[in-house]
């Protein structure tokens, strides 16, 4: 089994526990402020390249489309558990798109962790069958990606729209 923090695996019961924890704070502050959430994605987009690779039959789906499938993806559970909480909540969940620097060092450094811990045996069974990057997270090894800088947020006026 692996793992996407020490000891906790990735399931959506795990997510939905974790997303329960804050859910309380948020609908208190949402009850004087209006509130805006952003949130990481690295383990479940992580996940979701795992899943990816499964099914052969077709072209594995870019990194771009995995990254907007986990935006939806999260943003559909805090919707259900903050809604669960808060029946009276309005909220809603944006997909975000920026434009980078296709020159941006990122690209030949790779550094954003996504998906599970790895041993040492298998970092090394997966850089050979898949060319994936890696490095050390703690005492095991996560894969790497770009993260470039963004440079503008596309979508920022359904943004601004939102918070209105």
């Amino acid at each position: 089994m692996h793992y996407y923090s020490v000891g906790e695996i990735l399931s959506a019961e795990n997510q939905y526990k974790n997303i329960e924890l804050m859910s309380e704070t948020i609908n208190k502050l949402a009850q004087e402020y209006r509130v805006v959430l952003v949130h990481g994605n690295g383990p479940q987009v992580g996940l979701l390249a795992l899943q990816n690779l499964a099914y052969q039959a077709v072209p594995a789906y870019p990194l771009d489309i995995l990254v907007a499938e986990s935006q939806g993806m999260i943003g559909y559970m805090m919707m259900q558990k903050i809604n669960q909480n808060n029946p009276t909540q309005a909220i809603t969940t944006v997909m975000t798109r920026v434009s980078v620097d296709i020159n941006d060092e990122a690209f030949r450094e790779p550094s954003k962790f996504i998906g599970p811990i790895y041993e040492e045996a298998e970092k090394e069974e997966l850089i050979n069958k898949y060319q994936w990057t890696f490095k050390k997270d703690g005492q095991y090894y996560r894969r790497v990606v770009p993260s470039p800088a963004p440079h503008k947020i596309i979508d920022i006026e359904a943004v601004k729209a939102f918070i209105r």
